[in-house]
């Protein structure tokens, strides 16, 4: 009988100088029977001249997980050239260029999250996901339509499954800015889960 250990670590990835860790972390439990998942929390990759060095100080640590997933918090949408044009109109928000997703393969990340709020509007959501699909990186929390968004990502690796669904739960009606993008999202060709 093959007995699974989940050895979560919760990895905030913000992206700042630290001195770089030479070892993996060490997991709780290691050993032949044990399987362990990274799961790291919001990750945004803007403005790196070296994006696949996004993950550099932890890369002993992702290396030694078997599985790797976290939430883009950024989608690679592209941004508006004009440094005073927020992308979201009512946020002060820039979306992340498509060679940002450099970080993710570097870091032989394999799966994400998109289900988030700044992953507005649809169409930067669909401009992420074509670059997710060119990279060959799965996702969960959003697609074409609903059906799509509702789709888990199943990631196998030793004969062992596990599977990851994304959900978007900030959305209050009672905010006219987030019952507009609801209605939005939800009206046309894409969505968030």
């Amino acid at each position: 009988m093959r007995f699974l250990s989940l050895s979560l670590v919760l990895v905030f990835t913000i992206c700042l100088t630290v001195q770089a860790q030479q070892e993996a972390w060490p997991w709780i439990l290691d050993g032949p029977e044990v399987i362990s998942v990274l799961l790291m929390g919001d990750c945004n990759f803007q403005f790196r001249e070296n994006p696949e060095e996004a993950f550099m100080n932890v890369m002993p640590t992702l290396n030694a997980a078997d599985f790797r997933m976290l939430n883009l918090e950024g989608p690679f949408a592209g941004s508006s050239k004009d440094p005073n044009v927020p992308d979201i109109p009512h946020k002060a928000w820039k979306h992340s260029e498509p060679d940002q997703v450099a970080a993710l393969t570097a870091a032989k990340i394999d799966a994400v999250g998109v289900a988030n709020n700044v992953t507005y509007p649809w169409q930067a959501l669909m401009r992420s996901l074509a670059v997710l699909d060119d990279a060959g990186i799965p996702y969960a929390g959003g697609g074409g339509n609903l059906e799509a968004a509702h789709q888990p990502v199943i990631l196998e690796k030793n004969g062992l499954r596990i599977g990851s669904m994304r959900v978007l739960t900030w959305f209050l009606v009672t905010d006219p800015i987030n019952t507009r993008k609801l209605r939005y999202i939800m009206e046309n060709r894409s969505s968030i889960v």
